[in-house]
């Protein structure tokens, strides 16, 4: 969740500096690829049918851009990290599992997994027709350390504590919530 929190603060300070005319900060890399499932994709044996590894030393997030995809109903494809056990699903035309919004993409940005490795797998539940999937593009997205910025906390120097700041002190106490 820090991640998440970091990743968007970042995001809207490189705003901040674009809208007063300073250059944005470099968060990532992106590199090309040519990376495609076989078209038909899927075999007469369930189980999994494409698999592919990304990697980049020291990577704070790892992002994949799809085209084309299109897998049939009861498959899915599982973008996860080996350190961490984070993982998103993706199904039918490009939309992550049970999202409500089942608009067709053809093309998409996979969400980031926050991580230096990850490993994309589609599973199959038998034989299809469906195109599967081809991967354009991967964003590498650089460390804290690499862009030149620390971790910030609110429990700092600029005097805005959270109350978790003061755990076990009276003031601590006091704003528990009580029923009336």
């Amino acid at each position: 969740m820090k991640k998440i929190v970091f990743t968007y603060c970042l995001l809207f300070y490189a705003s901040l500096l674009i809208a007063y005319g300073q250059a944005p900060i470099k968060i990532g890399k992106e590199e090309k690829v040519g990376i495609t499932t076989a078209h038909p994709y899927s075999t007469a044996a369930p189980g999994v049918v494409f698999e592919k590894e990304f990697y980049s030393e020291g990577s704070g997030y790892v992002k994949i851009h799809f085209e084309d995809f299109d897998l049939a109903l009861g498959d899915f494809l599982q973008i996860s990290s080996p350190n961490t056990k984070k993982f998103v699903n993706y199904v039918g035309q490009g939309h992550r599992a049970f999202d409500t919004e089942k608009s067709a993409r053809s093309s998409f940005w996979s969400q980031s997994i926050f991580d230096e490795h990850v490993v994309v797998r589609l599973y199959s539940t038998g034989p299809s027709k469906n195109y599967g999937f081809s991967i354009d593009k991967v964003a590498y997205g650089f460390s804290n350390r690499d862009i030149g910025l620390t971790q910030f906390s609110i429990c700092g120097v600029d005097d805005k504590e959270q109350i978790a700041c003061y755990e076990g002190t009276e003031m601590y106490n006091k704003q528990r919530p009580y029923a009336v």
